[in-house]
């Protein structure tokens, strides 16, 4: 009989206690930030544009992941706001 059950088969599933947690960023290769340029004011409604040089100091070719996360200051309700995601370069 096939076995379709997914328990122990993928993260999702695990019971265990993950040996780094999420995003923790592991690597075979280190990559340096360089050269970031943010607007210094923004309207409301306004597109962000955000420039960072990442460089890969390290032996390999390897993929990293770059956020961004902008958070609005002197507001009385905290909050912060994903506006980029993923970046990947060899």
């Amino acid at each position: 009989m096939i076995n379709y059950s997914m328990e122990g088969r993928t993260y999702r599933y695990f019971n265990g206690r993950p040996l780094f947690p999420f995003g923790y960023g592991l690597s075979y290769s280190t990559f340096s930030y360089s050269k970031l340029a943010v607007p210094n004011t923004v309207k409301a409604g306004d597109n962000i544009t955000v420039r960072v040089t990442v460089t890969n100091n390290g032996p390999f070719d390897a993929d990293e992941v770059r956020t961004t996360i902008c958070c609005i200051p002197k507001q009385k309700v905290k909050y912060s706001v994903l506006i980029s995601h993923t970046h990947n370069f060899m």
